[in-house]
Formats: structure tokens, C-alpha cells, sequence
């Protein structure tokens, strides 16, 4: 039996809006400290100045990125008095961020393995006669 065309259509926009919902988050990661700061976040709650000294960034800058991270629904804020405090909205952000870090390395063995052969390559036509 095959499917209706109006049933078609609405897996359509779904699969649509779930790529630009994932295409969303890896815009909003496409900078270094926001990944940083998810990745800080991701081991608990923090206040801006410890994400500031963690990052080494001026307070201004890591607001701005927080504002960023928060606006597309990635981090909560919380007030304490004066202090604003920032978590993941969900964990599974660092799930993510991990398996992006398990590609790299991967990519990183790759490259190594590839440097080793050159090396040794190089090293073999010195030696040949």
C-alpha cells in the first residue's frame, strides 16, 4: 500500500524542519567558545565569571555568546541576586559534542598513519642505492 500524498508531504516538512533545527544548532556551535562554554556547562551549572576565567574571554564576549546559545534554546539561565548562572538545557548536547570529538581523532589517526608512511617512504629512497 502506498503512502497518501498528503502523508508524503507532512514526512516531508517534518524531515525539512529537523534539518534546520539540527543545521540551527551546528550554526550556533560554529564558534570556538561556544563550544567551549557547552563543554564547560556540560560538567554543571556555572556563573558568567567562572565561564570568563575559564575562558580566558572578557565578561562582554561571553555574554554575548551566551545570549547566542541561549536564544536557540541550547542553555537556561538562572538568577542568584547579582549572579547569573547557565546550564545545558539538555545533556545530550554533550553527547554530540562528543561523538564530534571521536570523528576528529579519528580523522587526526588518519592523518598520523598517512605522515608515518610518507616518513618512512622518504626514509626508504635515502637509503636505496
Amino acid at each position: 500500500m502506498r503512502p497518501r500524498r498528503g502523508r508524503t508531504r507532512s514526512i516531508s516538512t517534518m524531515l525539512n524542519s529537523m534539518r534546520a533545527f539540527k543545521a540551527g544548532v551546528f550554526e550556533c556551535l560554529g564558534h570556538p567558545a561556544r563550544v567551549a562554554i557547552v563543554e564547560f556547562l556540560g560538567h554543571g551549572e556555572m556563573n558568567v565569571g567562572q565561564l570568563c576565567e575559564n575562558l580566558g574571554l572578557e565578561e562582554s564576549v561571553v555574554l554575548e555568546h551566551l545570549e547566542m546559545l541561549q536564544s536557540r534554546g541550547l542553555i537556561r539561565r538562572r538568577r542568584d541576586g547579582r549572579l547569573l548562572h547557565y546550564r545545558l538545557r539538555d545533556p545530550r548536547l554533550i553527547e554530540i559534542l562528543d561523538r564530534l570529538r571521536d570523528l576528529f581523532f579519528a580523522d587526526l589517526g588518519r592523518a598520523m598513519d598517512s605522515v608515518s608512511e610518507r616518513v618512512d617512504q622518504t626514509r626508504a629512497n635515502r637509503s636505496a642505492p
